[in-house]
């Protein structure tokens, strides 16, 4: 019997946008349970779910992230309380 070893899932290693990560000095700002974390819009291929990510400013890690599929409502997949 062959095991397969699964990747860890890595959310800004496996975003599909290029420009993930990258600073946004002109971007929008929000609080996110007192922490400001700049907003960035992530889009897959056609007809896969998009995502939006909100990074803090200091430190660079995510503090929410919401996903939403092409006919359905946003799901929040992640957030730091």
């Amino acid at each position: 019997m062959c095991r397969r070893e699964m990747p860890n899932y890595d959310p800004n290693a496996a975003s599909a946008s290029p420009d993930f990560g990258k600073p946004n000095p002109g971007g929008p700002t929000e609080i996110v349970n007192g922490i400001p974390a700049k907003i960035q819009e992530v889009s897959g291929p056609p007809g896969h779910p998009t995502a939006t990510i909100w990074i803090a400013e200091r430190g660079k890690f995510i503090v929410n992230m919401e996903m939403t599929p092409p006919d359905g409502e946003p799901i929040t997949k992640l957030e730091v309380k």
